[in-house]
C-alpha cells in the first residue's frame, strides 16, 4: 500500500477517483500533454524550417556565384579579343580588371562550393566540392589562353579559339552541372518545407481541437454535476437530517399535492400516523443521543419495510406520517403491523453493554373506505385513532 493510500481512506479515494474534479483533471492533463507535444513536434518543424532556410540561401549563393563566374569568364573572353584603341574608345571591357573580376568570382564560387549547409542531404555529399579541382584547371587553362589571345602577334587566334574551348568546356561540363544540380536542390528545399508548413498546420489544429472538445466536455460535465447538486440541494431541502426521512417542508409541498392528486382521481390510498411510545421518558432517563439514535433505528425499520413509493415523513418530534399510495384498508392493516411488530424487536443500545426495547403506535385512515374525502379530514381521523391506541394501551394499530 502507498503512503498516500495509508493516509486517505480507501473510500475517499474512491470518492474522489469518480467525482467530477478527477474527471475534470484527466481532461486537463490530456490536454496539457497534447499541448506538450504539439509544442515539441512544432519545435522540431521550426529547426527544420530553419534549417531548410539556411540549406536555400546556400543553394541560391552557389547559384548566383556561379551565374557570376560565368559572366565573368565571358567579359574576360570579350576583352582579350579587344584591342586597345577600342578600350580607350569604352566599347569593350578593360583586360586587367576583367581578369580580376573573374578570378575573384571563381575565388567566390570556390567558397559557395566548399561550405554549403545541406543538412537534410538535398544532393549528394560532397558533390560540389569535387568540381574543385577540374575548374581550377580549367580556369587556369583559360586564363593562359585568354592572356595569349590578349598579346596579340600570329598565333593570338588560336589562343582565343582554344579560350574559346575551354570556356565552352567550363560552362557546359562544370557550371552547368552546378547550376542544375543547386536548381534541383532548391526545388527539394521547397517541397520540403512546404510538406513541413502543412504538418506544422495540422500540428496547430490538433491542440486547438483538443482544447475546444475539452472545453466541450468540461462544460457538459459541468452541467451535469450542477444538475446533480440541484438536485442533491433539492433533496437535502424535503430531507430530514437526523432520520432520513422526508420532512415537513416535504408534507407541506410535492406530498399534499400528491394526497389531493390520488383523491381528485379516485385512487385509494392510506395514511399512518405513527407516535414512538414513552419517547419523553427515554430522552428524560438516558439523554438525548438515545433518543436521537431511538428515531434514526426506527425510521430505517419504517422505510426499510415499505415500498419504494411510500413515503415516511417526520412529522414532528417523535412523530411519523406514513403515505401509502394504492393501498386500501384491507392491506393496509397488515403492512402498518409488520412495521408495528419490527419496530418491538428493535434494541436501542445504551451505555455500556446495556440497552432499551421501544415500540409505537399507529392509527391509519384510507380513502375511500373512509367518509372523509379531504386530506385536513383523512389526516384528523387518523390522528384520533392514533390517540385511541395510545389510550388503549399503546404499542399497538388501530385503523
Amino acid at each position: 500500500m502507498s503512503s498516500r493510500e495509508s493516509i486517505i481512506p480507501p473510500t475517499r479515494l474512491a470518492d474522489w477517483r469518480n467525482s467530477f474534479g478527477a474527471r475534470l483533471s484527466l481532461v486537463f492533463a490530456i490536454v496539457a500533454l497534447s499541448s506538450v507535444a504539439s509544442l515539441l513536434m512544432l519545435r522540431s518543424i521550426v529547426a527544420s524550417l530553419h534549417t531548410a532556410l539556411y540549406s536555400a540561401v546556400d543553394t541560391l549563393e552557389v547559384v548566383h556565384a556561379s551565374e557570376n563566374f560565368h559572366s565573368r569568364l565571358h567579359f574576360l573572353l570579350v576583352a582579350a579579343n579587344t584591342k586597345d584603341q577600342d578600350v580607350k574608345r569604352s566599347k569593350a571591357p578593360d583586360y586587367v580588371q576583367a581578369r580580376r573580376d573573374a578570378v575573384t568570382a571563381f575565388e567566390t564560387l570556390q567558397k559557395a562550393l566548399g561550405s554549403g549547409i545541406d543538412l537534410d542531404h538535398h544532393v549528394e555529399a560532397g558533390s560540389d566540392s569535387g568540381l574543385l579541382p577540374g575548374m581550377t584547371e580549367s580556369l587556369a587553362a583559360f586564363l593562359k589562353e585568354a592572356d595569349g589571345a590578349r598579346e596579340g602577334g600570329i598565333s593570338s587566334a588560336d589562343h582565343y579559339r582554344r579560350a574559346r574551348e575551354v570556356f565552352d568546356t567550363i560552362f557546359s561540363c562544370q557550371l552547368e552541372i552546378v547550376h542544375e544540380r543547386h536548381e534541383t536542390r532548391l526545388a527539394s528545399i521547397k517541397a520540403t518545407a512546404h510538406s513541413m508548413s502543412n504538418r506544422a498546420d495540422r500540428i496547430f489544429y490538433v491542440p486547438v481541437g483538443i482544447i475546444l472538445l475539452s472545453v466541450l466536455i468540461a462544460v457538459i460535465f459541468s452541467h451535469k454535476v450542477l444538475a446533480r447538486d440541484f438536485r442533491m440541494a433539492e433533496e437535502g431541502a424535503t430531507v430530514d437530517g437526523l432520520t432520513g426521512a422526508k420532512n415537513r417542508r416535504y408534507l407541506e409541498g410535492p406530498a399534499i399535492q400528491m394526497v389531493k392528486a390520488m383523491i381528485d382521481a379516485s385512487m385509494p390510498f392510506s395514511l399512518a400516523l405513527c407516535d414512538i411510545d414513552h419517547f419523553k421518558a427515554l430522552n428524560d432517563r438516558h439523554g438525548h443521543q438515545a433518543g436521537d439514535l431511538a428515531l434514526v433505528s426506527i425510521a430505517k425499520t419504517m422505510i426499510d419495510g415499505l415500498r419504494n413509493n411510500d413515503i415516511v415523513i417526520r412529522f414532528g418530534g417523535e412523530e411519523f406520517l406514513i403515505i401509502l399510495p394504492g393501498t386500501g384498508k384491507a392491506s393496509v392493516v397488515g403492512t402498518i403491523e409488520g412495521l408495528r411488530a419490527g419496530i418491538a424487536s428493535l434494541r436501542i443500545p445504551l451505555d455500556g453493554d446495556q440497552s432499551i426495547g421501544m415500540t409505537a403506535s399507529f392509527g391509519i385512515a384510507s380513502f375511500p373506505d373512509d367518509s372523509h374525502q379531504s386530506y385536513p379530514g383523512l389526516l384528523k381521523l387518523a390522528d384520533e385513532r392514533l390517540y385511541e391506541a395510545k389510550r388503549s394501551g399503546r404499542n399497538r394499530v388501530i385503523a
